[in-house]
């Protein structure tokens, strides 16, 4: 399953693709601030997905910044912006430790 097949669950919307979801999302429409409330309980991946897709990462640190947007969505933005954070900082820091501690031929 997609995030946007998540984000559709509760039939607040119909968005063809992410990128009509962000833009309804950067103007707080009320169907997309409820929606994101489902991204609650997406997997990790599909919070990942969103957070990653275009300008979603600052759309999502938006919504979770402003005092206007219901508890649920706020805390739904920060944490898929968490999880992209930790797996892109997990997979450079496998990285650099491979290349600090595995010794060079």
């Amino acid at each position: 399953m997609s995030i946007l097949a998540t984000l559709r669950q509760d039939r607040a919307g119909e968005w063809a693709n992410l990128d009509e979801y962000l833009r309804q999302l950067r103007h707080r429409e009320t169907g997309a601030l409820a929606a994101l409330a489902n991204a609650l309980s997406a997997p990790t991946q599909e919070q990942k997905e969103l957070a990653d897709h275009g300008e979603a990462g600052a759309v999502l640190l938006e919504v979770a910044c402003d005092l206007r947007v219901p508890k649920g969505g706020r805390l739904a933005a920060a944490r898929c912006l968490r999880v992209a954070y930790l797996l892109l900082f997990m997979t450079f820091g496998l990285v650099l430790a491979q290349h600090l501690f595995v010794p060079q031929s």
